[in-house]
């Protein structure tokens, strides 16, 4: 549905559809309204390639860690993992 509105109101305005389409999935994306997965669908890209529309644009990937906690536990496993792996670079 979401997907078809937005067609619409571009088509209505005449924009460059690529374009607007990236534009208005990066804002409702900054909002919160969208999950990053959602919003490069919304532009028409795949999701690697949205994350470089923003990176290129200096906006930062919005990652939810829950908490301090669960972010220390993340990095400690990540680590654990790539010492067990013989990469010890930190």
């Amino acid at each position: 549905m979401t997907d078809t509105l937005i067609d619409d109101a571009l088509e209505r305005k005449g924009c460059n559809k690529k374009k607007s389409r990236l534009d208005a999935a990066i804002q409702l994306y900054q909002a919160g309204d969208v999950t990053l997965g959602r919003a490069s669908e919304l532009a028409g890209m795949h999701r690697f390639e949205f994350e470089s529309a923003l990176q290129a644009r200096g906006i930062l990937k919005v990652v939810d860690v829950g908490s301090v906690e669960k972010l220390k536990e993340g990095v400690s496993r990540i680590k654990s993992f790539h010492r067990e792996n013989g990469k010890t670079e930190e």
